[in-house]
């Protein structure tokens, strides 16, 4: 009756195949939907910690089109996307809400805990450097500080789609 993909979609090696895939397996009537993230510079959560450790060691530059979190992140891709998957009456909407968190150092043990990307980063780094970069994150992080919690602009796109 409903398929759904939240935050998944910008990692599938194929993201028309999954489409694609989704859509078959759907009943006719069925939606489809999906969440991804939006355009990197509306989500600071995941951005400002890269961004940090991208200074401090070297991060090869994954081709276009590859796997990663702002892959399905430009204005209209997934509904072309999903277009292409013969799915019908699309919708397609921008999300916004803040990451809450309550310190910068929730915030860092939070990142390192779930994020791939900066477990790779951190690895490159020396003590020193990791240092470094632990400081200018948290940093970063307070920059964010409202109400008493660290409050990170977080931005996705949510499309569904009818079989």
């Amino acid at each position: 009756d409903a398929v759904l993909c939240r935050f998944g979609f910008m990692f599938f090696p194929d993201v028309a195949v999954a489409a694609r895939e989704f859509a078959r397996v759907a009943r006719p009537g069925a939606r489809v939907c999906a969440a991804v993230w939006g355009e990197a510079e509306k989500n600071p959560w995941a951005t400002n910690i890269m961004g940090t450790i991208a200074r401090h060691v070297d991060m090869p530059t994954p081709p276009p089109g590859a796997p990663g979190l702002f892959r399905c992140a430009p204005p209209r891709y997934m509904r072309e996307v999903f277009v292409e998957a013969g799915l019908r009456h699309i919708a397609e909407e921008e999300v916004t809400c803040d990451m809450v968190i309550d310190t910068p150092e929730r915030y860092w043990e939070f990142m390192i805990d779930i994020a791939a990307p900066v477990v790779a980063g951190l690895a490159k780094a020396d003590e020193r450097a990791r240092e470094q970069i632990r400081a200018e994150v948290l940093g970063l992080a307070s920059r964010f500080m409202r109400d008493g919690s660290i409050r990170m602009p977080a931005a996705g796109t949510v499309v569904v789609g009818t079989r």
